[in-house]
């Protein structure tokens, strides 16, 4: 899978979690567990209508694809949380 079709999938998986038109924004090059990946954020809502923000750190590491995302609602938890998500993304090591 090329770097656009894996952000492609995460999208994918997001909408298949009945979430409304994601969307990635912002893809740049990002280490993942030591390895070459790729950010990125999401923008989608609810079926109610509550905007949802994201970000994905995705990398196929020889015939496997590692995923790490966080969802929240847009106000108050995702930048309240965000902090955390960081420490354990940059946590992440592949064996």
């Amino acid at each position: 899978m090329t770097e656009t079709e894996l952000v492609e999938f995460v999208v994918d998986s997001v909408a298949a979690l009945d979430y409304l038109r994601p969307e990635a924004l912002d893809l740049r090059p990002e280490m993942f567990g030591g390895r070459d990946g790729v950010r990125f954020e999401i923008a989608t809502q609810t079926a109610a209508g509550l905007a949802i923000r994201g970000t994905a750190l995705v990398a196929r590491v020889g015939d496997r694809v590692h995923v790490m995302l966080y969802l929240a609602p847009s106000e108050h938890y995702y930048d309240r949380l965000l902090p955390d998500v960081e420490r354990v993304f940059a946590s992440a090591r592949f064996s």
